[in-house]
């Protein structure tokens, strides 16, 4: 007898999804490390994300000293589309008639599950260095968004010829990949001398970051073993880890400041559980998805940096 859709769920709830297993974001350095912290948003027309641009009136004090009372303006928001993704798989009559028996079912569930898992983590990793607008529909307002040189385009509800502050960093000038290097790609993206105002991740080709390894002597090379044991080889740099991406551009590094960026899902949508459910036309057609909205979001668009012409060092 061949298999019902509600054996099917049952055998995704209890073989797939019942396993404790970090099955996103192991595609993508950045979105593995802002998962940690990531925030869940009721809905609403925009992502709204906080930001603090300016600083109270201060000074020394004594005996004559007239304490400013004048407004001064300091907090604001960035307000960002929700962006979505998916990933969906089906099952059809062939497989329903071809799979009989528990064994080759969970096989046939495992195979469409880890098909629609690696699709999703590979479409927003890949996003994650988009503007990822696609006819009219909204992906990440990711890197390419964020480092924009485009002064009157507006970078979460903000354009930089209204608000200076708000300035991309990237820098054209030929740079080595090595550890001066490295320190000039660190400066734009300080905002503050303490460690919590560096950059605290750094996003390579494969040449750059093998290139600047290899720059560094052997007794001082260090990784973060967090990221290593996701699978992303990296080498320290005073503190931060160097990573490469495959997605980024030949001779870019990323400096990010990950304590500046959030991460938003919508409650409703933070990677729903797959479902199998028939056709409305074609009942011996099922099909389940994984959906997701939410968006990356800055607070502070100084405390990142983009530097474009980067070789690795000879």
């Amino acid at each position: 007898m061949a298999f019902t859709i509600d054996e099917l769920n049952a055998l995704t709830n209890t073989y797939i999804l019942g396993q404790p297993t970090d099955i996103y974001f192991t595609t993508n350095a950045l979105l593995m490390k802002l998962m940690n912290s990531k925030r869940t948003a009721d809905g609403g027309k925009y992502v709204d994300c906080p930001l603090e641009h300016g600083a109270a009136h201060t000074g020394v004090y004594g005996n004559s000293t007239l304490i400013p009372t004048t407004k001064t303006e300091t907090h604001n928001k960035a307000y960002f589309p929700w962006g979505g993704y998916f990933a969906a798989q089906t099952v059809d009559l062939t497989d329903r008639v071809q799979n009989n028996g528990e064994a080759a079912i969970v096989n046939l569930v495992a195979a469409k599950f880890g098909n629609m898992t690696k699709s999703i983590k590979r479409k927003m990793g890949a996003g994650i260095f988009l503007n990822d607008v696609v006819g009219g529909v909204q992906g990440f307002a990711g890197a390419a968004a964020l480092f924009s040189t485009t002064t009157s385009t507006a970078y979460g509800g903000i354009k930089e010829d209204d608000v200076a502050l708000w300035k991309a960093n990237n820098s054209a000038n030929a740079t080595t990949g090595n550890f001066k290097g490295f320190q000039l790609i660190r400066a734009p993206g300080i905002v503050d001398t303490n460690t919590e105002g560096m950059p605290d991740l750094y996003i390579t080709t494969q040449a750059i970051k093998d290139g600047f390894e290899a720059s560094l002597q052997s007794l001082v090379r260090f990784q973060d073993n967090t990221l290593a044991g996701k699978g992303f080889t990296n080498v320290l740099f005073d503190g931060a880890p160097v990573v490469a991406d495959l997605n980024q551009t030949t001779a870019y590094v990323d400096a990010y400041n990950t304590r500046m960026l959030e991460f938003v899902s919508h409650k409703d949508f933070d990677f729903t559980t797959p479902k199998w459910e028939a056709d409305r036309t074609q009942p011996d057609i099922w099909t389940a998805s994984i959906r997701w909205v939410g968006q990356l979001c800055c607070k502070h668009r100084k405390a990142h940096s983009r530097f474009t012409n980067v070789s690795a060092p000879a």
